[in-house]
């Protein structure tokens, strides 16, 4: 009347499991690496966001670059504060990946659409 020991669920998934498991991981990374290539690609581009900024900033003189480059400092301090008050619990890691992924559909569906970024 033993009843055998529960197997956990990826060792009864099978083939069909493996093969779910393998796609989505999949469709994952390809989703984060065209966001990371859309991001990469819009901003050095020819005309692309740091042309822009940068142009920008030179055109205001020395302290517009001061105050830009203050700026970026104070929000990177901030942004790694809040990822440095995690506890292990915490889902707060995942949005990086989320933020990633709808990205990557953006940028994937211009690329589709447009053929470019």
């Amino acid at each position: 009347m033993n009843k055998p020991p529960r197997q956990p669920l990826r060792e009864r998934a099978g083939l069909l499991g493996d093969i779910q498991t393998i796609v989505v991981n999949g469709g994952v990374v390809v989703l984060l690496i065209m966001g990371i290539a859309g991001v990469l690609y819009s901003a050095f581009k020819p005309g692309g966001w740091f042309a822009v900024y940068a142009g920008g900033a030179l055109d205001g003189g020395v302290a517009s670059i001061f105050f830009g480059f203050i700026g970026l400092m104070v929000a990177g301090y901030m942004v790694r504060r809040w990822f440095d008050s995690v506890d292990a619990k915490s889902n707060r890691g995942d949005l990086i990946l989320y933020a990633g992924m709808i990205l990557g559909a953006y940028f994937t569906y211009q690329l589709l659409v447009n053929g470019s970024f």
